[in-house]
């Protein structure tokens, strides 16, 4: 069995199921995220393809994440750190932070063009899971 097949496709479950509750309900069942991250971790190390260290540092990421949705008062979701969190544990640092780079790039030029159509102001909050689907996917397209 091609463990990183399985991987992938266990996170694009996950992903895609985050970014549907984010975009419908603005939040993230806390239950789903802490299931999925055990899901994850249990797959990496059940298949022998987990490197501790590397997998540490991408959770840090989201837990970087986190730190920043505490300080900013939920600028950025808990979810999405969280989320992050799951991606980093399963991806490792370098592979997260592109993943995010990407979310973050898909989200600012939607952000734009809602603004320049005049669909979303400034100050509107938008669902950003499905943007970390979205990073996501480039990532796996780009073979990263």
């Amino acid at each position: 069995m091609e463990w990183t097949k399985v991987t992938d496709t266990l996170l694009l479950a996950v992903l895609a199921a985050a970014a549907y509750m984010d975009n419908k309900n603005k939040k993230i069942n806390l239950i789903f995220l802490a299931a999925s991250a055990i899901a994850v971790l249990l797959l990496q190390v059940l298949s022998g393809q987990m490197n501790y260290a590397d997998s540490a540092l991408g959770a840090a990421l989201g837990a970087a994440l986190l730190a920043w949705s505490w300080l900013s008062k939920e600028t950025l979701g808990y979810g999405d750190g969280c989320l992050i969190i799951i991606t980093g544990i399963a991806l490792g640092i370098v592979t997260n932070l592109t993943l995010l780079f990407c979310a973050l790039a898909v989200t600012a030029i939607f952000s734009g063009i809602m603004l320049l159509c005049r669909k979303k102001k400034i100050k509107d909050k938008i669902a950003f899971a499905p943007f970390i689907l979205a990073g996501y996917v480039i990532t796996l397209g780009a073979g990263l």
